[in-house]
């Protein structure tokens, strides 16, 4: 079967429409073992438009504030703030 190609042009979305609407889905790979600087567990984060995932190292004993920060420093300063956060964690 041949690929199936959207012309976002004919849509009438842009490349900016798309990116403010940006959804993320987060989880967790965790109980890994320790390497180098503590890190023991890596965070996910795929845009669930594009399907594009970012692979974080980070530690288990993070906050949910070292969490915020990191995820403001390694997603927000390359694609912005998205819509949606989806994540099974409390």
């Amino acid at each position: 079967m041949g690929e199936s190609v959207i012309n976002l042009d004919n849509e009438g979305l842009s490349m900016e429409t798309i990116a403010k609407s940006l959804s993320v889905s987060l989880d967790f790979v965790t109980a890994l073992p320790r390497v180098r600087g503590g890190f023991d567990s890596v965070l996910v984060v795929v845009d669930c438009l594009t399907k594009v995932a970012h692979f974080i190292h980070v530690k288990s004993t993070h906050t949910t504030v070292d969490i915020a920060r990191i995820f403001i420093r390694e997603i927000f300063r390359l694609h912005g703030m998205p819509k949606v956060l989806v994540s099974d964690r409390d």
